[in-house]
């Protein structure tokens, strides 16, 4: 039996989120902090990972937050802070395994990191001696903007808008994208992954309106390109679009892009085409109240995975 308080978590942030799609917005492209998509921030300057930046990007844009750091009113205690009365906080989640063995149990919280790529409730793994059993719970945080007397250095300030709508390559990006050393072949007008063959299929950049949209789309790729058998290995099935599989494929292809943008510092454009695809992701949110936290997690998986690759290539 699934615990009737997750079911209901699990209902609420995915009606958030089909109701900024049935308006045609993407939650995950918002120009956040006066232009630039920034990471939600921890108290300790680590970013929240998958379903919590999601999250926490649309209650800023709900609330009119423009700070990049969250934290529990212990920890905003512990720094001194006072939560203004009447503030409310947000709920985010955890997950946890809880080892038992010889009648007893021990409750271990793992890094959300570190996620399983399928989030299941209750989900048991037994071993000759233990049992593992999953579990997702939710915690509260403040946005900064609604706690009084922390260090002035979680108040910075919005930065101002970066633009780069001048078609040219940025050194930084280009650099990361070579260090995946995903085999990308430019020419045509459409942008895709050929899975069998393994590689990258894109536009020359000047036929993109501005450079933040053509790594943006880039990044997209990048993220099918992660789901190989010698990379992460994920498979979704679904072959054609408007599968249901299909959708979520492309709803984690959509993420990971928006993941990636986040941390190298740029806002990804809304592509053109995103209203048929925005059709087809609602259908699945829609069916599955659990599909957006899959996809995130994912999506995060993919993230880091082309992060580490850039890690590995620079030491």
């Amino acid at each position: 039996m699934h615990n009737n308080k997750n079911t209901d978590r699990y209902t609420e942030v995915t009606n958030k989120i089909i109701t900024a799609l049935e308006n045609n917005i993407k939650p995950w492209v918002q120009p956040w902090d006066g232009g630039v998509q920034t990471s939600p921030m921890r108290y300790n300057n680590k970013p929240y990972q998958g379903i919590n930046t999601l999250i926490l990007w649309i209650e800023a844009a709900e609330k009119q937050y423009n700070a990049a750091y969250w934290m529990t009113f212990k920890q905003a205690k512990l720094l001194g802070g006072n939560i203004r009365k009447g503030e409310r906080a947000s709920a985010i989640f955890y997950s946890g395994t809880m080892k038992s063995m010889a009648g007893e149990e021990e409750i271990t919280e793992e890094a959300t990191t570190k996620q399983q790529e399928n989030i299941k409730i209750d989900e048991i793994h037994a071993t000759s001696e233990q049992q593992y059993k999953k579990f997702m719970k939710c915690y509260y945080v403040f946005n900064v903007t609604q706690i009084d007397k922390l260090p002035e250095k979680y108040y910075a300030k919005s930065k101002e808008a970066r633009t780069n709508n001048t078609l040219e390559q940025s050194p930084a990006l280009e650099e990361f994208i070579k260090n995946t050393q995903a085999i990308i072949n430019y020419g045509g007008i459409s942008a895709c992954y050929r899975e069998n063959n393994d590689y990258i299929q894109m536009p020359e950049m000047q036929l993109f309106k501005t450079s933040n949209a053509y790594y943006a789309t880039l990044f997209h790729e990048l993220t099918h390109w992660t789901k190989h058998k010698n990379r992460l290995n994920r498979n979704l099935g679904g072959k054609r679009f408007g599968d249901n599989n299909y959708a979520m494929e492309e709803l984690v292809a959509e993420l990971g892009a928006a993941f990636i943008s986040s941390a190298l510092g740029i806002t990804p454009d809304i592509r053109e085409d995103h209203a048929p695809y925005i059709a087809n992701w609602l259908k699945v949110l829609k069916s599955d109240k659990r599909a957006i936290f899959t996809a995130a997690t994912l999506a995060q998986s993919a993230t880091n995975y082309l992060l580490e690759l850039n890690n590995a290539t620079n030491k």
